[in-house]
């Protein structure tokens, strides 16, 4: 899966604008389940409390879901092809 092709299907659609901070808490997931990097949390550069953590701790759900839905398709298609 490439991060940073994946990023662009999600954000270059129609959608409800997202923030900064949300933008970049979606890329970090993205390139951490594209690197299987899992070796330790994903540190939010936004402090506790504040508006900007809230909005990248919600990006990097949705990065995640999206990596993760990416990857099992990718697998799905790719399963699909050695059948054929």
């Amino acid at each position: 899966m490439n991060a940073m092709l994946l990023f662009a299907t999600v954000f270059d659609r129609p959608r409800e604008p997202r923030s900064e901070a949300y933008r970049q808490g979606a890329w970090a997931a993205m390139q951490r389940v594209a690197t299987h990097d899992t070796s330790r949390p994903a540190a939010c550069p936004y402090g506790p409390g504040t508006a900007q953590r809230d909005a990248w701790l919600a990006g990097y759900d949705e990065g995640r879901r999206e990596a993760r839905a990416a990857e099992v398709s990718t697998r799905h298609d790719f399963s699909e092809e050695s059948e054929e």
